[in-house]
């Protein structure tokens, strides 16, 4: 019988009990480097895949991933934390503990995760409406009902806004361009020349498609 040694990653940022509070004006800073130390598989030294995942629970039932490295160590925005505890239906300006933890895999290979101990943190949260993100999301431009002028509106997916970041709609449309745009404006739009499929941009081109129903 063979026996393996296997070494579990494990974060060095210690648990701690203060508050750190999230706000729109602090989004964009640094909330975290952390670090932690490299898996071990039977002494080998093999590339390695670490995932860095939050959660608003310690059993990591609905994990959020905030980075996926081969190195040691990523860095967390407070505003990258806060809108993954949004999107975990943690509330706006409330006080919450959050669980982190660092999974690790062999690259490319489908072995099991060797997983970290978890630390925790506590963060107050901000959402910048009680909509979340954006109050609305549409579909505007000369293929759809209300042409360059007037935005279609879609729909949250999730009717109880515990996700406020999935939005839907059903729609027929025109041969033609159109784009996505929040909040009725063009401060905030989306765009790619490969629609409906694959990932609209910020200030991405126009989508032009001839007849079809989007969904």
């Amino acid at each position: 019988m063979t026996t393996v040694s296997l070494l579990l990653p494990a974060l060095t940022n210690a648990s701690s009990t203060s508050t750190t509070e999230f706000t729109v004006d602090n989004a964009t800073q640094t909330y975290e480097e952390f670090d932690w130390s490299k898996s071990g598989y039977d002494g080998l030294s093999l590339a390695t895949t670490y995932t860095l995942e939050a959660s608003k629970t310690d059993d990591f039932a609905s994990p959020k991933t905030l980075a996926t490295t081969t190195t040691n160590s990523a860095s967390v925005t407070k505003g990258q934390l806060n809108d993954a505890l949004l999107a975990m239906g943690v509330p706006g300006f409330v006080e919450t503990t959050v669980n982190f933890r660092v999974k690790s895999v062999i690259t490319g290979q489908n072995n099991a995760a060797l997983v970290s101990p978890v630390v925790s943190r506590k963060v107050k949260t901000f959402q910048a409406s009680d909509c979340g993100k954006y109050c609305t999301v549409g579909i505007i431009g000369a293929a759809s009902p209300g042409g360059w002028d007037v935005d279609v509106d879609m729909h949250l997916k999730d009717a109880t806004r515990v996700d406020r970041s999935t939005w839907t709609i059903t729609l027929y449309l025109a041969a033609g361009d159109v784009k996505f745009r929040a909040q009725d404006g063009w401060d905030i739009n989306w765009g790619a020349a490969s629609f409906p499929t694959g990932t609209g941009l910020q200030n991405g081109a126009n989508h032009h498609r001839s007849n079809r129903r989007l969904l």
